[in-house]
């Protein structure tokens, strides 16, 4: 276990979440290592202590890799299709829509349940996913 003492209430909070994805499963499998999301500002030393503190285990060592958003990207997209006032209907709006968007001005994205008419005379254009037509379809049936 860790020589170095932190705060135990820090450690519980410095996994944020696991990380499932299909490259994360093929490094478990490959290398005996588990991938996880954790808070912005956590360090090496700490993560090490809160994967030893959660699960009980000797963790040998600790790699980090600090992921860009996806702003840019969503920004870029949006500029390609001429789309500068807009408001984004979507199925499900999973984190990384969310956090893609979030900062982009004049774009919204919304659930079908959270459309309201304000939102569809507001914007100058509306996309809408096939998914989120479903939905609605189903909402006003």
């Amino acid at each position: 276990m860790s020589a170095v003492k932190f705060d135990e209430g820090r450690l519980m909070q410095v996994l944020v979440a696991p990380i499932v994805s299909e490259k994360a499963t093929m490094v478990a499998e490959k290398s005996n290592a588990v991938t996880f999301k954790v808070l912005q500002n956590a360090t090496k030393p700490e993560i090490k202590a809160a994967v030893e503190l959660m699960f009980k285990v000797e963790v040998k060592s600790v790699s980090v890799v600090n992921t860009k958003g996806k702003t840019k990207q969503l920004a870029a997209k949006f500029k390609a299709m001429n789309l500068d006032h807009v408001l984004v209907i979507a199925e499900e709006v999973d984190e990384n829509l969310y956090l893609a968007s979030r900062n982009l001005v004049n774009v919204l994205v919304v659930e079908p349940r959270y459309a309201d008419p304000v939102s569809l005379v507001h914007f100058k254009k509306v996309i809408v996913t096939k998914g989120a037509i479903d939905k609605l379809k189903e909402m006003f049936a």
